[in-house]
């Protein structure tokens, strides 16, 4: 099914345990380098399945520099269409987009990855993927991909450059980097099995960087791997050799952790507090704000969610602070998206069935939801109309009719009419 906005529901991350078990089972040799547009977080593990014909925001291609915070993690952003865009080609079938860069943009339809030409729409290649995987977004490399089987338990690797899987690893996706994934060791449903820690695992290679005790969610940031363990401890791992850093004691269900310009920040149920990344020593707390969500919306800059209210915080504590209109879900900061948009960093934020809305670094409100980042800019959808702003609270560039549920790829927008085509404006 077509989604409807640009943001899809995505289903939560698998949460069993079991031990690892050596060695991949496909190893293969490293694919070539690329720069790629991808759509892309971090979570915990099935937090990012792409499914069906859904579109996911997209990693973009560096776009001059420019970077957007997808659920927290920094992306690159697509070069905009500037001027009013025309359809430029269409194709037969549908599928989630997992990657473009600005000569081919990549679609998984039904167990299959397609490659099509941006020049004409035109098949480039195709491969088969593994029976009951499902691709993991956000993954902002531009040689491959993650690939997750949930009944099996298994994580792959799908180099772009070879077309085809070449490493597999039993276990859960619990966070990514720029070439390493981050696996919680894990056996197929209903063999039960041992917790056996984290393992880092090789993008290029799929062998083994490295293994900790450390068991949990990942997020990744700052040289840190930040796990929140099952026993109630937040633990700094060193992102290059998996070595403990640090550690505190926060003995609380559902904590949420960000990193943002060295400082750890954790939320759980008796508030927020911020710890400094290299040592673990208490920067600030907050303990006001009960069972929120925090995620990194700028390079130094975290929102925290807790019902109706949004708090940004800085280094040194709150830097700003407002009421929304109704309160948010707290699963709802996987669905904090920031950008730059006329020099000014700004994140857009849910509120429940109201939609969303676009807050500036003040908290005010500059423009509705649902919007989508690019560089320096954003496209805003409306009733079946899309239109790209260049700056905040000025009249669009341009506005045109959209056919579908669109996706920004480098330079253009790849639309999904519900008649099962893809159709590429630019």
């Amino acid at each position: 099914m077509i989604p409807s906005q640009p943001h899809p529901q995505q289903p939560p991350y698998p949460q069993q345990q079991a031990p690892y078990p050596g060695p991949p089972h496909h190893p293969g040799a490293p694919p070539r380098r690329r720069r790629w547009v991808v759509p892309t977080v971090v979570a915990v593990v099935l937090l990012l399945v792409a499914g069906g014909a859904g579109a996911w925001w997209l990693w973009g291609r560096d776009g001059g520099g420019a970077v957007q915070y997808h659920a927290g993690r920094a992306i690159p952003a697509p070069a905009p269409v500037e001027e009013e865009p025309e359809q430029a080609w269409e194709v037969e079938g549908g599928g989630t987009v997992i990657g473009s860069d600005a000569d081919e943009v990549l679609v998984h339809d039904d167990g299959t990855v397609r490659a099509l030409s941006m020049d004409d729409g035109e098949e480039l290649w195709s491969a088969d993927l593994p029976e009951g995987t499902q691709t993991v977004a956000p993954h902002a490399d531009p040689d491959g991909f993650v690939l997750v089987d949930g009944q099996e338990m298994t994580v792959s690797w799908f180099s772009i450059a070879e077309r085809e899987v070449t490493w597999t690893v039993d276990g859960l996706v619990t966070g990514t980097d720029e070439d390493v994934v981050y696996v919680r060791p894990g056996t197929p449903q209903g063999e039960g099995g041992d917790v056996a820690g984290l393992v880092a695992v090789g993008q290029d290679d799929g062998e083994v960087r490295w293994r900790a005790e450390a068991v949990g969610g990942a997020t990744v940031g700052d040289d840190l791997v930040v796990v929140r363990s099952l026993d109630g401890e937040v633990v700094a791992l060193d992102a290059a050799d998996g070595e403990e850093r640090w550690r505190v004691d926060r003995p609380q269900e559902g904590l949420f952790v960000a990193v943002a310009d060295g400082v750890v920040v954790v939320a759980g149920a008796d508030g927020v507090t911020a710890y400094a990344g290299e040592d673990g020593e208490e920067v600030f707390e907050e303990a006001g704000l009960e069972r929120a969500t925090v995620t990194r919306t700028a390079p130094d800059r975290v929102l925290v969610l807790a019902d109706d209210t949004a708090v940004l915080l800085g280094e040194d504590g709150e830097v700003a602070r407002t009421t929304l209109d109704s309160e948010v879900e707290r699963q709802s900061g996987m669905a904090v998206f920031g950008g730059r948009v006329d020099g000014r960093w700004v994140v857009e934020v849910p509120q429940g069935r109201a939609g969303s809305v676009v807050l500036d670094e003040d908290l005010e409100e500059v423009a509705p939801g649902p919007v989508r980042f690019v560089a320096d800019g954003f496209y805003a959808y409306d009733e079946g109309d899309v239109s790209f702003h260049d700056d905040l609270g000025g009249e669009p560039e341009w506005t045109v009719e959209s056919p579908g549920g669109t996706v920004p790829v480098e330079g253009g927008l790849l639309t999904y009419p519900e008649d099962g085509r893809l159709v590429l404006l630019r």
